[in-house]
């Protein structure tokens, strides 16, 4: 059985104040509800009770001096053993992007959404606000792993393409799910740049289940290109960015008819000639 893994990015600009944002989430997190709530704190060999966020400086500070950049991933999560989520900064130990990010990986075994998950699609969507308010992202994005792999390898296929004979096509790698989706609706899907060329802080690097677009990249994008979006949710925020979901049950990436309104989104904005604008090497 395929291991379905659904995280929740949140992107901002590099800023030392980053730290103060994060534990502002972990507010958000503690007073939304109580299965948000975070009770655990991971620091790459042990768990200790979380009950104060100086808890959390002092443990991601003691990680910092003792590991640098690359050494485990700092963790805040709801339980020890049966998390609804862990949570914490999303590490860049080789300095790809000039910007910081929080992720949220969930548990596995359910979906997010009711009947059969921990949500009802208000409350994601108004914990999805909530956080994003709190670190005061420019952009952030709910996402499973069958969707990310189908968009990567739709582009990087197309890379090695460009640098391979045609012989050696047939051996490029393919996600098992690929043979199961049409070939068009990948291609739609995974005609992007990838994102270490460009700005993802001023163009969104892809299109996903949930998203949030700051008013700089609604801008960017263009407001009534995102205003007539053909996704099931797009509301405007006080700050001027953008909520757009996909659609209000459970996103499956297996699912053809699902994954045909997603390529239709794609198609509404064409993101690759945007993102070309905002390129490093322009």
């Amino acid at each position: 059985m395929t291991l379905i893994t659904r995280t929740l990015v949140e992107l901002r600009a590099k800023d030392p104040l980053n730290k103060k944002r994060l534990l502002k989430v972990v507010d958000a997190c503690n007073t939304f509800s109580n299965k948000t709530r975070i009770k655990y704190i991971f620091d790459g060999q042990q768990y200790s009770t979380y009950s104060s966020n100086r808890d959390i400086l002092q443990a991601w500070d003691q990680m910092e001096k003792q590991y640098g950049s690359e050494g485990p991933a700092f963790i805040l999560t709801t339980d020890k053993d049966h998390a609804l989520f862990a949570f914490g900064p999303r590490e860049d130990p080789y300095g790809f992007y000039n910007e910081d990010a929080i992720e949220f990986s969930f548990i596995v075994d359910k979906p997010l959404l009711k009947p059969d998950g921990y949500f009802s699609f208000v409350e994601l969507k108004e914990f999805f606000i909530a956080t994003i308010n709190s670190y005061e992202a420019y952009c952030a994005y709910i996402h499973d792993n069958q969707l990310e792999e189908l968009i990567v390898s739709g582009f990087t296929a197309e890379n090695m393409k460009a640098q391979l004979p045609r012989e050696l096509w047939e051996h490029i790698p393919t996600p098992e799910l690929a043979a199961h989706i049409p070939a068009d609706i990948i291609a739609r899907i995974s005609k992007l740049i990838t994102p270490e060329k460009f700005d993802r802080l001023s163009i969104p690097e892809a299109i996903y289940w949930f998203n949030y677009w700051n008013e700089f990249q609604v801008e960017n994008l263009g407001e009534e290109k995102v205003k007539t979006a053909p996704c099931e949710v797009v509301e405007k925020q006080k700050n001027g960015g953008y909520i757009l979901i996909v659609q209000k049950e459970n996103f499956r990436a297996d699912n053809i008819d699902q994954m045909e309104k997603m390529a239709k989104v794609y198609d509404h904005f064409n993101l690759y000639e945007i993102q070309d604008r905002f390129r490093f090497d322009k």
